[in-house]
């Protein structure tokens, strides 16, 4: 049975400022232990039976559930992976409760399983999609659909046995299918435009549709509203799969280096750790951890001037003319950071990135589309108000459609916002797959670059490179989990107790949670 959560958010309305507080923490944020000699991340995949990167995406997803559940505005409901996560991550209580909820998210989040309410299965599916929805507005993308599978429609009664999902995903490198009902949706929505043009015009005597009346030309421009949006998708579609190296205009570039990777799939601040990486990989730097018995507790990175990169050479030339050929780690990873904008240009130029509004023709288009509906709806108003009849209910739905039409170009690539272009997205996926598919022990330090890449330096626990991990971990004020493990949630709130599904503890063997 697959819980559900309430929204909890803070007793006073959250500031943007709030929000990306938590989101950094969150990113800043492991449960795994540093010093742990199987930390959470190698115990749940154990005990899914799951390759390490999937395992270290779930994770990822995990704690971006969490901050669904924080600030969403509405009950969330997790997927079986993320179900998964949470119920090991909760056998760590104190972490879990102290650091995790009281320290990273500033909410408490408890599990609230079902309690066998016969319209309790709709329910939930409702809260899944609600969930999906929040996260597509939040994170301006598509969760990953073999973590964030689709939910199928409920089966009969007949075949109670396929009503419940698979727990663990078939196949975590190959993802499942796109949804059937997300594939549909335009369809249905075309169905619905197509129809509503076609009754109103076939059943008016003149073809002037700003002669209609009131509720007939209401019906037309609902129609001719859905019709734009629906084109401009339409439009955006067909120029992103032409175009799969952005405005490059050339052939298939060189490849991509793990900070790339990062910055790409993540942000500036993992794109630093993974040149850091890189640097102390190839010798050109050294990190030197805090001494115990002095006053100063910071993690210093040292130049090695024997040793010249291929790359980063700004930040390492930066970090060889300081005092002693010495900084500290914070004062590094900031020049590491202030690289983030010439690799974004550098990303952009070469065909891997979209930056907002670099689909000219598109937004041009989608611009002169929405135009020409809103000037359709405004000329029906002067002749409604030439002929004293009333119009609010027009202006309403042209309110709306403007509304609607921001919604729909701000999650556009190219047009509404940065991301990454299809050959981009087909390049991650393929070293996506070598690592699931790569051997989970003995790991090679060009392999942990890429791992960090994907799933942050919580990688690197129990590896080669663990001390760094500890080294570059948050900064003053943040926080770093003790017990290893995922990073998205499926959690309810409330204030006072937590409680498990039966049919969901099995195997993690969570026996029992509860908190006061």
């Amino acid at each position: 049975m697959t819980p559900s959560a309430p929204s909890i958010l803070p007793d006073s309305a959250p500031t943007e400022a709030d929000r990306e507080a938590c989101l950094r923490r969150l990113s800043e944020y492991s449960p795994d232990a540093p010093d742990a000699p199987v930390p959470f991340s190698h115990r749940l995949a154990e005990a899914e039976g799951w390759s390490r990167l999937y395992t270290l995406t779930v994770i990822e997803e995990y704690k971006r559930f969490a901050y669904l559940a924080v600030f969403a505005g509405h009950p969330v409901t997790p997927s079986e992976a993320i179900d998964a996560a949470w119920h090991l991550h909760l056998q760590y209580s104190k972490e879990y409760w102290t650091v995790f909820c009281g320290e990273v998210l500033g909410a408490p989040l408890h599990h609230a399983p079902g309690i066998g309410a016969p319209d309790e299965d709709d329910t939930y599916a409702q809260h899944y999609q609600q969930t999906i929805e929040s996260y597509q507005r939040t994170f301006g993308m598509e969760p990953p659909p073999d973590i964030w599978p689709v939910p199928e429609p409920v089966q009969p009664d007949s075949a109670p046995e396929a009503a419940s999902p698979a727990r663990h995903p078939p196949n975590p490198v190959t993802p499942p299918p796109a949804s059937t009902a997300r594939s549909f949706m335009p369809s249905v929505w075309l169905v619905i435009g197509v129809s509503l043009i076609a009754i109103t015009t076939n059943a008016a005597s003149d073809v002037d549709v700003l002669s209609y009346s009131g509720p007939r030309f209401l019906a037309f421009y609902l129609g001719a509203c859905v019709m734009a949006c629906l084109l401009i998708r339409a439009l955006h579609r067909v120029a992103y799969s032409r175009n799969p190296r952005g405005t490059s205009g050339g052939n298939v570039p060189r490849q991509l280096t793990p900070a790339e990777a990062a910055l790409i799939t993540g942000d500036a601040a993992r794109m630093a750790q993974v040149a850091a990486l890189a640097l102390l990989d190839a010798g050109a730097i050294r990190m030197v951890p805090p001494a115990k018995r002095k006053r100063d507790r910071n993690t210093y990175v040292v130049a090695n001037q024997d040793r010249t990169p291929e790359c980063h050479v700004n930040a390492w030339t930066w970090l060889a003319r300081q005092t002693q050929e010495r900084s500290p780690w914070p004062n590094f990873r900031n020049r590491l950071v202030d690289e983030a904008s010439d690799m974004t240009d550098r990303l952009r130029s070469e065909g891997w990135l979209w930056t907002r509004g670099a689909m000219r023709g598109t937004t041009l288009a989608a611009w002169a589309i929405v135009l020409a509906t809103l000037w359709l709806g405004v000329m029906k108003v002067f002749v409604g108000l030439s002929r004293e009849r009333p119009v609010m209910w027009l202006l309403v739905e042209m309110a709306l459609f403007a509304i609607v039409y921001w919604g729909v170009t701000a999650r556009l690539i190219g047009v509404g916002r940065a991301g990454p272009t299809a050959g981009a997205n087909a390049a991650l996926d393929a070293y996506r797959q070598r690592g699931q598919q790569g051997p989970r022990a003995g790991l090679s330090t060009h392999d942990l670059l890429w791992l960090t890449a994907f799933g942050g330096t919580s990688v690197l626990a129990n590896t080669a490179w663990a001390g760094y991990r500890s080294m570059m971990g948050p900064p003053a004020g943040a926080s770093s989990g003790g017990s290893g493990g995922d990073t998205s949630s499926n959690c309810s709130s409330s204030s006072s107790s937590s409680s498990c599904s039966s049919s969901s503890c099995g195997s993690s063997g969570c026996g029992g949670c509860s908190s006061s």
